[in-house]
């Protein structure tokens, strides 16, 4: 599949390639640390407490999930809502832009599932 309808040996096609690729490494990046897959995959189950994220992505501590819940928050993809209540309720959900990610994220889980599977019958 062709990146863009630059003909070949255009001069367009080294810089549009290269534009691609920036692209794709900085979307990759929203991802890059080791439990953001797993937490845009729970909050895409629907909105959920801090705690129950602690629950749900055990054995996360809850340093690193503030640290991903905050860097996700900052990237856009989290969303964080504060009720006002005594103690104070805080629900997280995931942004449009998170959203977006999701079926990304099935891309490559179905892309995984197939390469395992052929790289199996491979070995065999």
């Amino acid at each position: 599949m062709a990146v863009s309808a630059v003909p070949v040996g255009s001069p367009r096609r080294g810089a549009e390639r290269a534009r691609t690729a920036r692209l794709f490494h900085e979307s990759l990046g929203l991802l890059s640390s080791k439990w953001a897959v797993d937490l845009l995959l729970a909050l895409g189950d629907g909105t959920r407490r801090y705690h129950q994220l602690l629950a749900d992505l055990e054995p996360i501590s809850e340093k690193v999930l503030t640290q991903t819940l905050r860097a996700m928050e900052r990237d856009g993809l989290v969303g964080r809502r504060v009720h006002p209540e005594v103690p104070p309720r805080v629900e997280y959900a995931l942004t449009d832009k998170g959203e977006a990610l999701l079926p990304c994220i099935d891309a490559m889980r179905r892309f995984g599932h197939e390469w395992l599977r052929a790289t199996s019958a491979l070995a065999s």
